[in-house]
């Protein structure tokens, strides 16, 4: 990008929910499994203080999800779907570390479920926090 401290991010991540639970009339076991597959691209700030970098941006994000439930073990329903698109905020430090860099980054995901698609209505998402080391070059 033509700002040195601005550059362009892509991200895949995969998130599942999966619940169990009786059926209060047949007695059947019930079992729903979601997963998410976010893909997602925006823009991180990024301000290299001496020896300690600390960056912070923002992501479009986009959410195919495949969800299945199953009776006593007998597949009822399964399919592939998408959420509404949402965001995601990220901010992150590190310090030099040989060749590579070892950082610390939380990032918070913005993501709603539209209406009666998946039997949840509302938002979906929560915080995330990572450690890791990353190869520079």
């Amino acid at each position: 990008l033509p700002y040195r401290f601005l550059s362009g991010r892509i991200g895949f991540e995969s998130f599942s929910l999966a619940a169990s639970e009786a059926d209060p009339v047949t007695g059947s076991a019930v079992d729903m499994r979601l997963r998410t597959y976010g893909v997602s691209g925006g823009l991180v700030a990024r301000r290299a203080a001496v020896g300690v970098p600390v960056w912070a941006g923002a992501r479009v994000v986009l959410a195919p999800y495949h969800q299945s439930v199953t009776l006593d073990n007998e597949t009822a329903s399964s399919g592939w779907g998408w959420l509404s698109p949402g965001a995601a905020m990220t901010a992150g430090i590190g310090t030099r570390v040989g060749n590579g860099e070892a950082f610390m980054e939380v990032d918070y995901l913005f993501v709603a479920a539209p209406s009666g698609t998946i039997g949840w209505d509302g938002p979906i998402g929560g915080l995330v926090g990572s450690l890791g080391f990353k190869l520079l070059y």
